[in-house]
């Protein structure tokens, strides 16, 4: 009989890495992405690491979609809901729009495990799992609970059966992970795995750090090839543009997790809880207090932003940050890489909703078509006017609009208040984006459900005002103005889908 061990990762797990064949099995490596020690093509990187470079680059934009990843017949312990998405694409947004990588949210879909997977389990290697008489025996979650040694074979599966979108990045959410928390297919890439309860936080940012081209800060780190301390260019051990994560702002460092085990004890334990493990990293102010060597005996030498660098096998509470040659090294694999190009979209795209559609002429619309746009932005919703029925096209900014805006944090959870209401348009509010407001909607066919006379008694907008309810005949009369005393007035109409449109008029004597 079989025992399955299934991992279900808390929010701190960590994904995991292929161990290097001189450490013991008694490690904790968390990322599933193959190393890939492939030189870089010639003129595609410039190894610059000038932040000001980073931010000067022009703004990319990602189309990513999400796929639940099932057991047989639909099963699924941790399904997707809208909710979890948009947290996640939202802390996408947050963490890479500092240099200048956005993400647009497509969508997400299912996928249901194929019938007759083999039982794998992984103990420093796959086992693929037979009764006494050599037969199969068959895999109780198929793909739903995923396991370290079905990635590749997933992945083909998912390219080969109409799950990847092209022109997309791919994420790919199975309820649970078995010895491993996340994995990108390769570096540089546009499909991405990771279990539901990884889909916010680091994991996502390191992941989709290797799909947009960043290795392992330690990568190479037990190699007699590896990265060299020294980061004087004109030194002749100098290698940090071709060794390691060829990412000369990133120091040369070891894997944080498992060093001790390298360098003390291949028997002892690294593996997650152990005393070993992240042995020296200080977890309570993120410094490093090793005093370990790299391959030609020179010293490490860790600043703080090194064990808070998301590529590093550092706390999951540490890290927090990509180097400015990171940032560079990723626009750079993006605008070349085969499986990125096709992905890409246009800033434009940022400014149309993810779900629901513009009333634009009939019966007045419903909940369910209220235009959402995606969280992760700090928006501000300008009034505005014009022939706009529909909203207007990105490119035209000659409607008239007032600077007086209704702004939305990207902090916000409130994911369902990110409405394009009518008589408004939209500013993206980022320095790479400029903050003139865009797709103006005004449209003026709809008939209010009911709404409110306000009159202002002192004839100045204060709190001192008559409110008088209109039904829906009331507040359509034609000549409703003319029915009003002269004074100044407030007239709210309120429409089914829980838009309220507001007119202030000044009634005279004429």
């Amino acid at each position: 009989m079989t025992t399955k061990v299934l991992l279900k990762f808390t929010a701190i797990a960590i994904a995991i890495l292929l161990a290097p064949p001189i450490l013991s099995q008694n490690i904790n490596n968390w990322c599933s992405t193959p190393d890939d020690d492939t030189p870089d093509p010639a003129g595609v990187f410039s190894y610059s690491e000038d932040m000001a470079t980073a931010q000067n680059f022009e703004p990319i934009v990602l189309n990513v979609y999400y796929w639940q990843v099932n057991g047989y017949h639909f099963e699924n312990e941790d399904p997707l809901t809208l909710q979890k998405v948009l947290a996640s694409v939202a802390q996408l947004n947050i963490i890479f729009n500092e240099y200048n990588i956005f993400f647009k949210y497509r969508g997400y879909d299912e996928i249901d495990s194929p019938n007759g997977l083999q039982q794998v389990i992984y103990d420093g290697g796959c086992e693929f799992q037979t009764d006494e008489n050599g037969n199969e025996i068959l895999d109780p979650d198929g793909y739903g609970a995923l396991n370290r040694c079905q990635i590749g074979q997933f992945f083909n599966f998912a390219s080969n059966n109409g799950f990847e979108k092209e022109d997309a990045i791919n994420i790919y959410v199975p309820y649970a992970t078995e010895s491993f928390a996340g994995a990108a297919r390769s570096i540089g890439t546009n499909m991405i795995v990771m279990p539901t309860v990884n889909i916010e936080g680091s994991i996502l940012h390191h992941e989709m750090g290797h799909a947009l081209g960043l290795r392992h800060t330690h990568s190479s780190y037990t190699s007699t090839f590896c990265e060299h301390v020294t980061r004087n260019p004109g030194d002749v051990n100098y290698n940090a543009d071709v060794r390691g994560d060829r990412v000369t702002d990133t120091a040369a460092v070891p894997d944080f997790t498992n060093e001790y085990c390298y360098f003390n004890d291949p028997d002892a334990s690294c593996s997650f809880g152990s005393e070993f493990n992240k042995y020296y990293v200080n977890q309570e102010d993120c410094t490093y207090t090793g005093q370990n060597v790299d391959c030609e005996g020179t010293s490490y030498q860790i600043p703080p932003e090194d064990v808070r660098n998301y590529m590093s096998y550092s706390y999951r509470s540490c890290v927090t940050t990509f180097s400015p040659g990171q940032a560079i090294r990723m626009q750079e694999k993006i605008v070349s890489d085969n499986d990125l190009i096709p992905a890409q979209t246009t800033i434009a795209s940022l400014y149309e909703p993810y779900r629901g559609e513009y009333y634009d002429v009939g019966p007045s619309g419903n909940l369910l078509e209220i235009p959402f746009l995606q969280p992760g932005f700090d928006y501000a919703f300008h009034p505005c006017s014009g022939p706009y029925n529909q909203p207007s096209d990105y490119e035209d900014t000659a409607f008239d609009y007032i600077p007086l805006a209704n702004t939305i944090s990207k902090y916000t959870t409130d994911y369902f208040s990110i409405i394009h209401q009518n008589h408004t348009s939209i500013a993206i509010l980022h320095p790479a984006i400029d903050s003139q407001p865009r797709r103006c909607y005004s449209n003026t066919n709809r008939t209010p459900v009911g709404g409110r006379v306000v009159r202002f008694e002192d004839g100045v907008i204060n709190y001192n005002v008559t409110v008088t309810p209109q039904d829906s005949i009331g507040i359509n009369q034609e000549n409703l103005i003319n029915t009003l005393n002269p004074g100044l007035y407030k007239i709210e109409k309120d429409f089914d889908n829980g838009d309220v449109e507001q007119t202030v008029i000044q009634k005279s004597n004429d």
